[in-house]
């Protein structure tokens, strides 16, 4: 079943990484190896991008770094030569699956120092590691936008949320504005939405912080709730 929109009514401004470069998205091809992994290696000033094919969805395994002269730039696709170093952040690794996984497609920031317990370089490059996931064919999407309410519900059985954010994780929806800030993401959402709803029928749902909490990394574009949900 495919998502459904309620649209729209706007307003937010939040924090950003300012330091990430706005330079063109380079779009992610897929290069799998014998064990069914991917690879994105982000060179400095590019964006991360997790890209599944339709159908799947990602399961972020690790992340690492490098130095630029160890990785193909133009093939972002094929695995670099790694540090032995353990410079990323222990948070890092929690916050992009937090972000990527269970989603066909996730852009995240490029190399920055936030990421870094180390002295950070300009000459690094991060490479996540993924694999990519059937989807099961019961999970469904309902897409509310900023201040909207909807009613998600279950003909037969009741609700088990899989995934909820209320932010942004992608450039369009909700805007006609195109937004660069496609990690923009409350934290407490998706709790929020489980003790809400799960082993309910039905559940109405408000888009908007009061109720799922102030997201984080945004610009000043709406925000919106999506949740992925099936019927048990």
């Amino acid at each position: 079943m495919g998502p459904h929109y309620v649209m729209l009514s706007f307003k937010g401004s939040i924090l950003f990484f300012s330091h990430v470069l706005y330079l063109s998205v380079v779009a992610a091809t897929w290069c799998w190896t014998s064990d069914g992994q991917l690879y994105d290696v982000a060179c400095p000033g590019e964006y991360s991008q997790l890209q599944c094919p339709e159908g799947h969805v990602i399961e972020v395994l690790s992340v690492q770094h490098g130095v630029k002269s160890s990785a193909d730039c133009t093939a972002r696709s094929q695995p670099a030569v790694v540090s032995d170093k353990q410079c990323i952040h222990k948070d890092m690794l929690g916050w992009i699956k937090f972000i990527c996984d269970k989603l066909e497609h996730c852009r995240l920031p490029g190399p920055n120092k936030e990421m870094f317990v180390c002295e950070y370089s300009e000459d690094t490059f991060v490479q996540i590691t993924y694999k990519c996931n059937k989807k099961s064919a019961d999970v469904r999407t309902t897409v509310v936008c900023e201040d909207q309410a909807a009613v998600i519900k279950c003909e037969t059985g009741v609700l088990n949320i899989v995934k909820a954010n209320f932010g942004r994780l992608d450039m369009n929806t909700c805007t006609d504005t195109p937004s660069d800030k496609t990690f923009c993401a409350s934290y407490t959402a998706a709790g929020s939405l489980k003790s809400m709803c799960n082993g309910k029928q039905s559940c109405n749902v408000t888009a908007n912080a009061a109720t799922l909490g102030h997201p984080v990394y945004c610009d000043a574009l709406p925000h919106y709730l999506t949740v992925d949900y099936v019927c048990q």
